[in-house]
């Protein structure tokens, strides 16, 4: 019996010693420092790209989603500003920004179709939705999401793609990518192509690298390539190589060329007989006569001939007779016009203006810009289909089959009355 607890207690002891060994080597659980390059505990993620350093202070300088993209995303310009392959409202540093029809990260049905977060087919394209990836080293996008593209992601190292060539001299490349080329390249300064000589005045070439090449070089002028004659003003050739022939030629403004230059832009005449009248005369580019005019913006015309009218010409946008439509309504234009709500683009009024466009897309229809959408609709940024317009003051959304009134929403960093139609 006693040499039986005498083993025992052998056995326990190995064991004890044996967790307590493999308990030291296993080192920290979580990464403790996010900024010093080591895998602190050692799990195959080093500091920013760890999640047990997504929220700490150094690994949150560019965005919300706590990875160190080197842009921050602009959440309505169709961009991948931060490179994470994921574009405005796709991208979890929108989700502040940008309005949902489903919230993709929240737990909850939110707009009732059954389907919650990442089994919405709302949120298939939504970067809640995704993993990182292995880093790509020739796509130009920040595929493993930790901050760094292509070959500046240390994951790109061996790649060949990122290995750099060195500098042929006479091909007009940067094949070392150092911002110079050829003979700029001080890689090439011993190279024979890249020495002084002299200047060949008809090969293309700056063969004495003095800047200038062929006739423009001074060693070249006193070469019979580069002796032109006088130009003579009625023969129909360019005699002195400038160019321009004849009339056209500065050198014949004189008594077989009297007029020089287009003297009247008004008249219909070809004054200096150069081919070209009045206002398509270069000649006339800087005279009042030619200026384009000014749209006018209430007459339905195309006052400046660049087929917009009234208020769909840029020009007008901010006239007072283009500010007070209503887009709910459709009212405030004239009868060819429609009342549309400046949403698009980076800095829009969300206010109406009036353009002769109407567009086809009724509700939930799919669309890249709110022209696209039917009078009274606008097109969201954030899912590309045509939504309904409200006022907020008075809540004129629909109802839905089941009773249920939508609730009008205020645009982001709008202040007007107009607001779009969802469930609340």
């Amino acid at each position: 019996m006693k040499h039986y607890m005498t083993t025992l207690l052998i056995i326990f002891a190995f064991l004890a010693f044996s967790c307590d060994d493999e308990s030291s080597s296993n080192g920290p659980l979580t990464e403790t420092e996010c900024g010093d390059g080591i895998d602190n505990d050692g799990d195959g993620y080093v500091d920013c790209s760890d999640q047990d350093c997504f929220h700490d202070p150094s690994c949150e300088s560019n965005n919300t989603n706590n990875i160190n993209n080197v842009n921050s995303e602009i959440c309505d310009n169709q961009v991948d500003d931060d490179l994470d392959g994921f574009v405005d409202c796709d991208d979890l540093d929108c989700v502040d920004a940008c309005e949902y029809l489903e919230i993709c990260d929240n737990q909850v049905d939110d707009d009732g179709d059954g389907f919650v977060d990442c089994s919405d087919q709302d949120c298939f394209d939504n970067q809640a939705c995704a993993e990182p990836l292995n880093e790509i080293c020739d796509n130009g996008l920040d595929d493993d999401w930790d901050g760094k593209v292509d070959c500046s992601d240390s994951d790109c190292e061996g790649a060949p793609s990122c290995q750099t060539q060195n500098e042929v001299c006479d091909n007009g490349l940067d094949d070392d990518g150092d911002g110079s080329v050829d003979c700029d390249d001080s890689d090439c300064e011993s190279a024979a192509e890249c020495q002084p000589g002299v200047e060949q005045c008809g090969n293309h070439m700056d063969d004495d690298g003095d800047g200038y090449v062929d006739c423009d070089d001074q060693d070249c002028w006193d070469n019979p390539q580069c002796v032109t004659g006088e130009e003579i003003c009625d023969n129909g050739v360019d005699d002195d190589g400038d160019g321009y022939i004849d009339c056209e030629d500065a050198d014949c403004f004189g008594p077989l060329c009297p007029e020089g230059i287009e003297t009247n832009c008004n008249d219909g005449i070809d004054n200096d007989g150069d081919g070209y009248f009045d206002c398509e005369d270069y000649d006339c580019a800087a005279s009042p006569q030619c200026d384009p005019p000014l749209e006018i913006c209430d007459n339905g015309l195309d006052d400046n001939a660049n087929g917009l009218i009234d208020c769909g010409d840029p020009d007008c946008f901010a006239d007072p007779a283009c500010s007070t439509c209503d887009v709910v309504d459709n009212t405030g234009c004239s009868s060819t016009e429609n009342c549309y709500f400046d949403y698009d683009g980076n800095s829009p009024s969300y206010e109406g203006y009036c353009t002769a466009v109407e567009g086809g897309g009724a509700y939930q229809a799919p669309c890249n810009a709110t022209e696209d959408c039917q009078p009274g609709l606008y097109c969201s940024s954030s899912r590309q289909y045509c939504n309904t317009l409200c006022h907020k003051s008075s809540n004129d959304c629909p109802f839905t089959a089941n009773g249920t009134q939508l609730q009008c929403n205020s645009f982001q960093n709008a202040s007007g009355d107009f607001g779009w139609c969802a469930f609340n």
